[in-house]
């Protein structure tokens, strides 16, 4: 599948979500569904890294944005604290943006980071202030 995901560390505190290549809205759907199972097993903050830095976004999935945005909705109301998006193009920090205008949410961290070692520290600092 062109879409993974999997405990980043043996506390389960953060979620990996690897997308390659090319991948459909089901794609996203499916893993969705099992980020959504996974969090809502533990009570403890749950940090989410997706990784997009060898993913194709189709035209498709650019036009679909905001059901996307509402698919992934959920996770915001369980434990989830920071969500960073690793790898992504300029497209991807606009789509970021585009998200903040939409849903304003002051008390949740979405932002985008280079590399996977900088997620890291990205969600360290964030927790270092909840």
């Amino acid at each position: 599948m062109p879409i993974t995901i999997a405990w980043l560390d043996h506390t389960q505190h953060i979620l990996l979500e690897t997308l390659e290549g090319l991948w459909s809205l089901e794609d996203y759907a499916t893993v969705v569904a099992s980020s959504l199972e996974m969090i809502g097993n533990t009570q403890e903050r749950v940090d989410y890294i997706s990784d997009v830095s060898n993913a194709t976004i189709s035209g498709s999935v650019l036009l679909s944005m905001p059901k996307i945005f509402k698919t992934t909705a959920p996770r915001h109301e369980l434990n989830v604290g920071s969500h960073i998006i690793v790898g992504g193009s300029p497209m991807v920090e606009h789509m970021v943006g585009i998200y903040h205008n939409i849903f304003e949410r002051r008390d949740y961290l979405l932002t985008t980071a280079p590399t996977i070692d900088a997620a890291l520290e990205l969600i360290r600092s964030d927790r270092l202030f909840v």
